[in-house]
């Protein structure tokens, strides 16, 4: 019975649409609620996209081996506050994280990472995931913009532990900020 009563309302429509309705404004209405139905669709599977995204990159835990060399300069680093802790830090990196902060760029890491892999272009690209070109115009915007001289091995090494210092201020803010809540 419910079958029938569904093919009667049906048919009862298309009659409906015959008398009363134009085919071109019938096909309007009908192609505009396609772009409707369509457009959320696309919007539900984009944000579908970036929480699958955020999920598997920001909130699973992925659990990896480390190793004691890696967290011993960690260690000593967190264990000291974090406002005596941002003094420690060389005034010319901590000049690059500001200006990635106003301008939102991203040589702070770029150099971190050149760093750690001993200045090494094709080293920090392949871990950066971007093409050595990309690597050298910012290392060269670097040295340009913050007058850093990467080839001074002992400025080096406080550069990089000045990126190590902000690396452990910003896990430490990043404690402090209960779960659900951003900066």
């Amino acid at each position: 019975m419910a079958e029938g009563s569904e093919s009667s309302w049906f048919g009862r429509f298309l009659i409906w649409r015959v008398k009363y309705v134009k085919e071109k404004n019938f096909i309007l209405v009908l192609s505009l609620l396609v772009g409707i139905v369509s457009g959320l669709a696309a919007i539900l599977l984009k944000n579908m996209v970036h929480f699958t995204h955020v999920f598997f990159t920001e909130r699973l835990q992925v659990v990896r081996t480390t190793f004691y060399d890696e967290v011993k300069l960690f260690g000593l680093l967190d264990r000291v506050p974090a406002e005596e802790l941002r003094r420690y830090c060389g005034t010319d990196v901590y000049a690059v994280w500001q200006y990635d902060t106003a301008h939102h760029t991203e040589y702070l890491e770029t150099l971190y990472c050149y760093l750690r892999q001993d200045r090494s272009v094709k080293a920090a690209a392949e871990e950066l995931h971007l093409h050595r070109n990309t690597v050298n115009y910012r290392v060269g915007r670097l040295r340009e913009l913050f007058r850093l001289n990467l080839e001074d091995v002992p400025a080096t090494c406080r550069m990089l532990v000045s990126c190590e210092i902000l690396r452990v201020l910003r896990e430490k803010r990043q404690r402090q900020i209960p779960k659900g809540q951003c900066f």
